[in-house]
């Protein structure tokens, strides 16, 4: 299911940026918790086993933060 970045940016700050050293998604899906991430300066990593949910992950996470790596395995 997708969801609005909105919702896991909220999670993380409830949690605390200033203590969250790195977010880990096992289900990234279409990479939400991945863009919030970016947004909010934290690492992050991101498991998604369906190539197409995971290549739109890949492309949108990109395109916010190009600087950063993103790879398939």
């Amino acid at each position: 299911a997708s969801f609005p970045v909105k919702i896991p940016r909220m999670c993380i700050e409830l949690h605390g940026v200033e203590r969250t050293k790195h977010v880990l998604d096992p289900f990234l899906g279409i990479g939400a918790s991945g863009l919030a991430s970016a947004e909010l300066g934290i690492d992050f990593v991101g498991f998604e086993i369906d190539s197409d949910y995971f290549e739109t992950a890949r492309e949108r996470i990109s395109a916010y933060a190009p600087a950063e790596s993103v790879e398939a395995d």
